[in-house]
């Protein structure tokens, strides 16, 4: 499987990375408190304390999560990456959490996820997640 398509940003990534734009997953929390009070602003610290009690105290990830909390799309990696990996530009995968997971790269105002494949755990084979 060759990676035929163009980068969906206008860069090549160095040595075996990949760069991906994450998405944003809301935990069943946030979810529900944006569903009670619409106008109520949480910050990310909030949010992940929420997340974190939920999860210790009921032990349950499905508790906290509908889907894998960390997904991207792959916007640009070189075609001997995606011919070894079998990722593609435009997949949407789940990558695993770590502290020496991912290098923030900006690029235009905008900020990116390089990875290397070995952080990414598996690609979506549908669009639902």
């Amino acid at each position: 499987m060759t990676n035929k398509k163009p980068p969906l940003i206008p860069i090549q990534p160095g040595h075996n990375l990949i760069v991906v734009e994450r998405i944003i997953i809301q935990s069943k929390l946030e979810k529900s408190q944006k569903e009670k009070a619409p106008n109520l602003q949480l910050t990310k610290e909030q949010i992940a304390k929420m997340n974190k009690e939920k999860l210790e105290s009921t032990g349950d990830i499905l508790a906290v999560w509908d889907s894998h909390p960390l997904q991207a799309v792959i916007l640009a990696m070189s075609e001997k990456q995606s011919e070894e990996t079998g990722f593609k530009i435009g997949d949407k995968v789940a990558f695993r959490l770590g502290e020496n997971v991912g290098t923030l790269m900006v690029f235009k105002k905008k900020t990116y996820i390089c990875l290397y494949p070995h952080d990414i755990l598996f690609k979506y084979l549908t669009s639902e997640a």
